[in-house]
């Protein structure tokens, strides 16, 4: 009996839509016109206007010029002549915006090899030229600088042995200690004659 109202159903006219097809179809559509309306936008050429009117700023960059104790110049940590700072430097004041230049120089570096640094820069065009030097009291007592001014303690430090080892300018013992004359400069008591210990 069940069945025969199946077959009876089946006969009769459908009066609702399908909706799912229809569903699939709109969906399909939607998917393609958000895929091709950003490639049409982007087909024209406009030039479209910036929304700020400053500039953007650039920060200049910095050349570090480091002078050791023997005059020695490094131009960014590589070891130069006169000739190919001068070079180096015309290159660098060409530059827009104009770099600085950083001076760090060893403190027992003679004043000649700064001033000859100075004005190589201004030759060539650097008109902003600062120093870095070591705040006081920044440093560890009895350390030794490098060329970037940060505290040495390899015994490697390029000017370490001047100051501490032996055979040095400042009296050492010989046998790379530390020399009697620093010791004694620093406790504050007299200097020994050279003949008694």
């Amino acid at each position: 009996m069940a069945f025969s109202n199946l077959e009876q159903d089946s006969d009769d006219v459908m009066s609702e839509i399908n909706m799912v097809p229809l569903i699939d179809i709109m969906l399909v559509l939607l998917i393609i016109f958000i895929i091709t309306v950003p490639v049409i936008k982007h087909a024209m050429n406009v030039e479209l206007p910036q929304a700020s009117t400053e500039p953007e700023k650039v920060e200049p960059e910095t050349v570090s010029l480091s002078i050791d104790a023997e005059g020695i110049y490094y131009l960014d940590t590589t070891p130069v002549t006169d000739d190919e700072l001068k070079t180096r430097l015309a290159l660098e004041s060409a530059k827009d915006p104009q770099p600085s230049l950083h001076i760090s120089g060893d403190k027992n570096v003679r004043y000649e090899r700064v001033a000859k640094a100075m004005a190589l820069a201004s030759e060539t065009g650097l008109s902003k030229i600062g120093f870095i030097t070591e705040p006081d009291g920044g440093g560890a007592s009895g350390e030794a600088l490098d060329g970037a001014g940060n505290a040495a303690t390899g015994a490697g430090a390029h000017d370490r042995g001047e100051r501490r080892g032996g055979g040095n300018r400042r009296g050492g013992r010989g046998d790379g200690g530390e020399g009697e004359e620093l010791r004694h400069e620093r406790r504050g008591a007299p200097m020994p004659s050279p003949g008694g210990a």
